[in-house]
């Protein structure tokens, strides 16, 4: 799905560094080695670590809001207070969006009645598919989070892809788990011009296809950990780890794990 050779050493690196748990394979028939993240596929999967056991059920820790999202149907894009469609944050300025939980301030971005923040309609068939293409150390993990909880960590995820698609590389790395986001300040020029310069060589149209997704699970661990299983029009299943850094939602990978048709099919 992406381009695989943008400054290889230094995404080695921080991989070298992210991975802070063991992978857990898979044993769903549908997802293969090929979704995992390999050595040699390192440049365009960066976990942040898979959960090494199953925590027992009912063991979710309560998240601090880090703010309010209304939960509605989410039958149309999320609008601002004046009615007219919200903008992503402007690139290039050099400073992150706010990351207060506002689905509103995200073009297109809509709540389910479930709480989940996504910019594409839900559709039972593609998020069975996601669920059936995730890792089965993923979907058994923690437990189902709803509500307010489940709004704010996806509207953490969605405001990362759509600051990835939109150029925004300030509130990308505001959005990036600290221990990420310090690896990419070691590398001089600051976060946002060392992320910017490894994601400007990924195609834009390949950026905004990402930042299409229909929420499947969202999936709470008993720590500071939880992980969404998506949806988009490009691959069978994505899975991004988040981190709730302080009071706010983080993503814990530089990419989901994904898995591609094409994939799927070089697995077979």
């Amino acid at each position: 799905m992406y381009p695989k050779r943008f400054l290889p050493a230094l995404i080695a690196l921080l991989l070298a560094s992210a991975l802070l748990a063991a992978c857990g394979g898979s044993d769903d028939e549908g997802t293969t080695e090929t979704a995992a993240t390999t050595e040699a596929e390192a440049t365009t999967t960066a976990p942040a670590g898979e959960p090494e056991d199953e925590p027992g059920a009912g063991q979710a820790a309560e998240a601090p809001a880090s703010g309010s999202g209304s939960s509605d149907s989410g039958a149309a894009p999320a609008t601002r207070d004046d009615g007219q469609a919200a903008s992503p944050a402007a690139k290039g300025n050099g400073k992150p969006a706010s990351l207060e939980t506002n689905p509103g301030s995200i073009r297109g971005a809509r709540v389910t009645a479930k709480g989940a923040v996504q910019t594409l309609p839900p559709s039972q068939p593609a998020q069975e598919e996601a669920m059936e293409n995730s890792y089965s150390s993923i979907k058994t993990f923690g437990k189902e989070s709803e509500g307010e909880e489940a709004t704010d960590i996806t509207f953490a995820l969605v405001q990362y892809l759509n600051a990835k698609a939109s150029g925004d590389w300030a509130t990308a790395c505001a959005r990036l788990y600290s221990f990420l986001r310090a690896n990419l300040e070691k590398e001089g020029g600051g976060c946002a011009d060392t992320y910017g310069s490894m994601l400007s060589r990924v195609a834009a149209e390949a950026r905004a296809e990402a930042a299409q997704i229909d929420v499947a699970s969202i999936r709470r661990g008993p720590d500071n950990r939880a992980f969404v299983i998506y949806k988009t029009p490009d691959v069978l299943s994505a899975d991004m780890p988040m981190y709730l850094d302080g009071d706010v939602w983080t993503v814990g990978a530089l990419e989901a794990y994904v898995l591609t048709p094409e994939q799927l099919e070089a697995g077979k």
